[in-house]
């Protein structure tokens, strides 16, 4: 799809955007320059790094494939094995819902051995990391996921974490039941040669039954608490339940049910809590109903043989039509397992690998200790918000970074810990050094978004300096990936309440519309959409989008806000 252009603004944007950028290389010149030998040294170190300076990092790799970049201590081999399973998962979950991955950086995954130094460092400095744990933080250019397991001897937490990061590249980040469920779903998977094999663990119908079920009232709106807490009860009770809502829409023969499950994912996003109404006018049943063919759904599932959906006549689907391919890979969704002994565990869907370059090609690379230290420092910063977290920051903003990715890191965790000055001018560096991450335009975009408009309403009007340099960091991110959907929503709010209203304004905001009316968030545009008709003088057309927003269930409360707002004024002239 082609991407949005303002012509008329062409020139200042770009002059806007070389001096920004010349600005902020100048003030971070010193960035990633620390001297090689001495590392960390140029500059007094608190206790903390003290004790990671120590440290020898010895036989670390670093191996590339298309959508991984795996640290590791293990043989790169291994490494090599561990890229492969991460694409095929990946290709997995595009395939079964249908959509591209985003054209952005890749996902960092450390994976050390279980004897490793950088487990020794954790110990001596008394770090607890919950098991298969990643760093997500709110607003990133990057995603981390560090495993603190013995994955060589168990895949499953490692893979449970991969699955629910590359949601992400979907652009399907969700709710907590969503992306717990889907995480279970996919990450809870056997790999073995060119078969990727999704089980059903006996674990989740277990468990249910003998702790009982969430309230679904509960269910749909419990939040990161509930999935990260430390009661392995809880924690058990709510990823199990969100597997098995997700895997029965999943595996009905019905096509529309995926696009159910979507549906009400987004209708999660409007903040609206959800109530059993409108579960039942979503589901066509409450919950109570839906609560008991849940439970059919699980108990058959641990008992009858390996099934894949099937079409509308009962037969299995073709394998061609679930055909899939992109870029360098392809695979084909194929029929149950053979009985006797063939790969595959009750109610298993089974994925067909053909041979292709994206699960061919690695890169390996032999990695210095300084570089390995380097990327554990980063990592604490993005563990949580605790003063050796601050501390380590601070310290590795004062002598900088050299592994690549890390960079990137250091800007998220800026962000992460209240310092948005340093986010912006470390990815602003990094654009001018032409990292090829498109997520950095919309990092930086997001930053001055949140503080120019931390509330908006149809009265709400940014400054023309905030609007240019807002609107030339999503242009550049939907230049660069145009299905960047939080871009498209700031571009188009950017749009709407920038000083003065132009025709070329209104053509870019009806363009993202239409380009991702059928996407989760979509209220959001058709929001300032309706605002800027209201503002051009198009009342009709924005109050027949307003009504349409008051209709819809999928309106988020900000979206619903402001077409209330404008439902409720008195007619305005053009330009306003």
């Amino acid at each position: 799809m082609a991407s949005v252009s303002f012509p008329a603004l062409r020139p200042i944007l770009s002059a806007w955007v070389t001096a920004l950028l010349l600005a902020a290389t100048a003030g971070v010149e010193a960035w990633g320059q620390a001297d090689s030998g001495s590392g960390l040294a140029a500059t007094p170190l608190e206790p903390f790094h003290v004790r990671a300076n120590a440290m020898e990092f010895k036989d670390w790799h670093r191996v590339s494939s298309t959508s991984f970049v795996i640290y590791t201590d293990v043989s790169a081999d291994a490494a090599e094995t561990l890229a492969r399973e991460c694409e095929m998962l990946a290709m997995s979950m595009e395939a079964a819902f249908k959509r591209r991955p985003l054209r952005v950086s890749p996902i960092i995954i450390v994976a050390p051995r279980p004897a490793s130094a950088w487990h020794e460092l954790s110990e001596q400095l008394d770090i607890a990391t919950p098991a298969g744990s990643w760093a997500k933080p709110t607003v990133k250019p990057v995603t981390l996921v560090v495993a603190n397991t013995d994955w060589l001897a168990d895949r499953g937490l490692i893979l449970v974490a991969v699955a629910s990061a590359l949601l992400d590249r979907l652009d399907l980040t969700a709710p907590e039941w969503f992306q717990v469920g889907v995480s279970q779903v996919f990450g809870r998977c056997d790999i073995v040669n060119d078969r990727l094999v999704l089980n059903f663990p006996q674990l989740w119908p277990d468990l249910l039954a003998l702790r009982g079920w969430m309230p679904w009232g509960d269910f749909f709106v419990a939040g990161r608490d509930i999935s990260a807490s430390p009661d392995d009860e809880v924690r058990q009770r709510f990823q199990s339940q969100a597997a098995i809502f997700i895997r029965h829409l999943m595996v009905q023969r019905d096509a529309r049910s995926l696009k159910k499950l979507l549906d009400w994912r987004a209708m999660q996003l409007s903040a609206r809590i959800p109530t059993e109404k409108d579960f039942a006018n979503h589901f066509g049943e409450k919950w109570s109903v839906w609560q008991s063919k849940l439970e059919r759904y699980a108990r058959a599932a641990a008992s009858e043989p390996a099934t894949l959906a099937q079409d509308g006549a009962g037969s299995t689907v073709a394998a061609r039509e679930l055909g899939y391919s992109f870029g360098t890979g392809s695979f084909s969704r194929s029929g149950p397992p053979r009985a006797g002994g063939a790969l595959g565990s009750p109610h298993s869907f089974v994925f067909q690998f053909t041979p292709n370059e994206r699960l061919q090609t690695f890169h390996r690379q032999e990695l210095a200790s300084k570089e390995v230290r380097e990327l554990y420092l980063v990592a604490q910063t993005l563990r949580r918000r605790t003063p050796v977290a601050k501390a380590t920051l601070a310290q590795l903003l004062r002598t900088g970074v050299v592994g690549p990715y890390l960079p990137e890191l250091i800007a998220a965790a800026c962000q992460w810990h209240g310092r948005p000055n340093e986010a912006v001018a470390f990815s602003n560096r990094l654009i001018n050094a032409g990292v090829p991450n498109p997520w950095l335009y919309e990092f930086g975009a997001r930053v001055r978004f949140d503080a120019f408009l931390p509330d908006i309403r149809s009265s709400t009007r940014l400054d023309l300096q905030a609007a240019i340099e807002i609107r030339a960091l999503c242009e550049a991110a939907l230049e660069r990936e145009p299905r960047l959907s939080d871009a498209a929503r700031m571009l188009a709010w950017t749009e709407a309440l920038a000083p003065e209203v132009t025709p070329e304004a209104v053509a870019a905001a009806d363009a993202l519309y239409q380009r991702f009316k059928d996407e989760a968030g979509a209220s959001e545009l058709a929001a300032a959409l309706a605002l800027l008709q209201e503002r051009n003088g198009n009342r009709q057309v924005a109050l027949t989008l307003c009504r349409e927003l008051v209709k819809s269930p999928q309106t988020s409360a900000r979206a619903l806000a402001v077409a209330q707002e404008l439902l409720a004024l008195e007619p305005v002239t053009k330009g306003r």
